[in-house]
């Protein structure tokens, strides 16, 4: 038995006791080749400071590079970031000898583990205690994934929303929103929701000429689910938006740069009514960050240019990852951070604070302290005149090192900060 990062004792042996395999999916698994001498691999991860059990990215990978999987029926494997699977807090795989790579995740406020693991012939089993950094609900700061799917067209794994749960866990993320139409839809959070996460299944309403929306919160579908040139996105709104608490989310608004292509992916994404659809004041929020964003994923300038404008849209973070395609990206690799009012967490207490503006969108940097004069997010300042000086503060923390932070005025950068070398926190 080996123990890795910091983990009381006590708790580590609980853990061990305890350690088994729950999960019963669909996959495919690597074995060592035949005559290989083998070993089986446990490993158990938990909260290096309480010791209370935690589901987590995962990564087993050789020498040579070679990632590693579970056995069928214990896990999904994906081939994106070098190749990973999730576990609900233990997992094991069988593995030739020799040295492996073992990297454990849990979200942006744990701090990952990457380690070298030396296989024999004897089965091995670690312990993996992941050190909290921080901790932003004790701000009332609440992370979720506004856009993401387990029933995407042309998936390969049959995904329901326990499983999604499990993934939210493992990304570190309190609610989940699963874009996937009638699949599982309830009308309200998914009876496998926790306290540690809520899985809501909802629609993403798709028109190959006036752009994708997110419809978060419904207790009804909103038919048709997808279309061309009728009904348009105003009206698919306005739907909506006859249900209490429903939100409307702009989904990934640059999808492409071919603003002429309306029947195939990605041209079929851009939100070419989204000037009109603003103005006509329908859409509820932005989807700064989606993979599906052309130009990495995060789209400022039309976000910025809107703003300047005088419209006041709040921005959000989707991942738009497919978790039932082998080849998927990890869900909440953008996500978006809500102020919620009072405890415990409610799913349409985080869509009213994105309604509100008060957000921060990222992929990793964690804004625990953000404001201007005496106003926080989602707030306004009024000012007599443009000679006005307003006091402003930021505080950043981030698990890696960071460059710069920049005050953007008008669209434009007027003023940028440096973080010391090294460093992750301003």
């Amino acid at each position: 038995m080996i123990a890795t990062g910091t983990l009381r004792r006590a708790a580590l042996a609980a853990l061990l006791a305890a350690a088994a395999i729950v999960i019963d999916v669909p996959g495919l698994a690597d074995a060592p080749g035949s005559g290989a001498e083998a070993a089986t691999l446990t490993c158990v991860v938990a909260d290096g400071e309480t010791g209370g059990k935690l589901a987590a990215r995962c990564r087993v990978a050789g020498s040579n590079g070679n990632t590693w999987y579970p056995p069928a029926g214990t896990a999904f494997r994906y081939y994106a970031e070098d190749g990973f699977f999730y576990a609900d807090s233990a997992f094991s795989i069988v593995l030739p000898s020799g040295e492996f790579n073992v990297r454990i995740g849990h979200g942006f406020e744990y701090e990952p583990v990457d380690t070298t693991i030396m296989v024999g012939a004897t089965d091995t089993t670690i312990a993996i205690g992941l050190e909290r950094m921080f901790d932003m609900a004790d701000s009332g700061w609440y992370p979720g994934d506004c856009h993401l799917h387990i029933d995407h067209d042309g998936g390969y794994y049959t995904v329901v929303p326990a499983d999604a749960h499990l993934m939210g866990r493992a990304e570190g993320l309190r609610i989940i929103n699963c874009l996937d139409n009638g699949y599982y839809f309830t009308g309200g959070p998914d009876p496998c929701s926790t306290e540690e996460c809520i899985v809501y299944m909802t629609e993403e309403y798709r028109s190959g000429v006036y752009g994708h929306m997110g419809l978060l919160g419904l207790e009804e579908l909103v038919l048709p689910v997808s279309s061309f040139w009728w009904p348009t996105t105003r009206e698919t709104a306005d739907s909506a938006h006859t249900q209490a608490g429903a939100l409307v989310v702009s989904a990934h608004p640059v999808s492409s740069e071919d603003f002429g292509d309306i029947y195939e992916w990605p041209g079929s994404g851009i939100a070419r009514a989204l000037p009109v659809d603003i103005t006509e004041g329908v859409i509820d929020a932005f989807e700064v960050m989606s993979y599906s964003n052309c130009h990495g994923g995060i789209e400022l300038e039309m976000w910025y240019r809107l703003l300047n404008c005088g419209f006041s849209l709040p921005g959000c973070g989707g991942s738009d990852a497919c978790m039932n395609m082998i080849e998927s990206a990890p869900l909440g690799g953008f996500r978006t951070y809500v102020a919620h009012e009072g405890a415990p967490l409610t799913s349409g207490g985080w869509i009213e604070g994105i309604r509100s503006g008060r957000t921060f969108v990222t992929n990793g940097p964690l804004i625990h302290g953000f404001g201007v004069g005496d106003a926080g997010p989602g707030e306004s300042v009024r000012v007599a005149g443009a000679d006005t000086i307003l006091n402003c503060r930021l505080a950043v923390e981030c698990l890696f090192p960071l460059g710069r932070a920049e005050v953007v005025l008008n669209g434009e950068v007027v003023r940028t900060l440096l973080f010391e070398e090294g460093a992750g926190s301003i």
